[in-house]
């Protein structure tokens, strides 16, 4: 028993150093998305947003991926969307794994604490299957535009903001002066889902 418990051992350290090797070169290869992949960018749900980062991935846009983070996450990590490059260059070193995330399967999606979502997803390499995890917030937002432009836009509480009245939705954010009511082109609010951490699957 304590021949095989070493032999077990000795594999899962020697798969360890192989894939850190082997995972930057299969990384370079990862395939270009596809025109629905584009189409179906957005951040309406933990998955969506999950896609959206594989996506950035598989098209080396980091200004994509640095969308799909959070803005706690960006205080803690990232300075600003120029230092995000040099950011994610350090993060695929440490973690090489994540540059595979580009091709992995989502496998479910869990409810945490404080309402954070947790997706466990599987990367099928040639060797072995490796699950990681990555949690999500959820940020509310509106956003006023003045034509083809954003006069005025912040964060908010959708359930302060939306209410139900008469069987109508009424919506209170806060009003703009400089914008005249007849400059209004579009008014929207809403919630989107970004990436706040990746925990081990030990993390509780």
């Amino acid at each position: 028993m304590a021949t095989d418990r070493i032999l077990s051992i000795f594999m899962r350290r020697l798969y360890g150093l192989f894939f850190c090797l082997w995972a930057p070169l299969f990384a370079c290869c990862l395939s270009a998305p596809e025109p629905g992949d584009w189409l179906g960018v957005g951040f309406r749900t933990p998955e969506q947003t999950f896609r959206t980062f594989q996506t950035g991935l598989r098209a080396d846009q980091p200004d994509l991926e640095y969308r799909c983070f959070a803005l706690e996450f960006k205080r803690q990590n990232i300075e600003n969307q120029g230092f995000y490059r040099q950011f994610r260059e350090e993060l695929f070193r440490r973690n090489p794994l994540l540059k595979l995330a580009a091709t992995a399967e989502i496998i479910e999606v869990q409810e945490r604490p404080r309402g954070v979502r947790r997706l466990i997803a599987r990367v099928d390499t040639w060797f072995h299957d490796e699950v990681f995890a990555v949690d999500f917030v959820r940020e509310d937002y509106y956003e006023i535009f003045e034509g083809e432009e954003i006069g005025s836009d912040d964060f908010c509480s959708f359930e302060d903001s939306v209410a139900l009245k008469n069987d109508r939705y009424i919506i209170v954010i806060p009003a703009n002066a400089e914008i005249p009511l007849v400059g209004i082109s579009e008014i929207r609010i809403g919630s989107s889902w970004r990436i706040a951490s990746f925990p081990t699957l030990e993390t509780p």
